[in-house]
């Protein structure tokens, strides 16, 4: 089975459990979703959100960087596992661990801008790096 941060329950820090709900928040309702709900998902104030993270745009820049880092890691051990992205796709597919990390990556797309293709070129750049 991957190893999957996003959801580590074992990860109790405050950031993880900022951008853990930061990420399934985003996920749900978009990137308009205001500091105070995501406050309230993981049970802290919207001003501890800034004495951690900045900014929304500095939690968001956050949240980018972990679901980068959790797919990179999830490729890379299916891949190494199994040789080929065949066992990744499925294992994302069956998986609901990974929903939330597949609706903030297609949320981050359909927002568009500068965000988005930074997104689409990091995933370009990993899959390069595979084949």
């Amino acid at each position: 089975m991957m190893n999957m941060r996003l959801v580590d329950e074992a990860d109790l820090s405050t950031p993880a459990r900022v951008r853990r709900a930061a990420i399934q928040r985003f996920a749900r309702d978009g990137f308009g979703a205001s500091l105070r709900t995501i406050a309230d998902d993981a049970g802290v104030t919207a001003g501890r959100i800034v004495q951690l993270f900045g900014s929304k745009d500095g939690l968001r820049h956050a949240c980018d960087e972990e679901v980068f880092r959790t797919i990179r890691d999830s490729k890379i051990e299916a891949i190494g596992a199994h040789g080929d992205a065949t066992a990744l796709f499925t294992q994302l597919a069956t998986m609901p661990a990974y929903a939330p990390l597949v609706a903030y990556v297609a949320r981050s797309v359909q927002a568009g801008g500068d965000r988005a293709r930074g997104f689409v070129d990091h995933m370009v750049d990993d899959a390069v790096e595979y084949l």
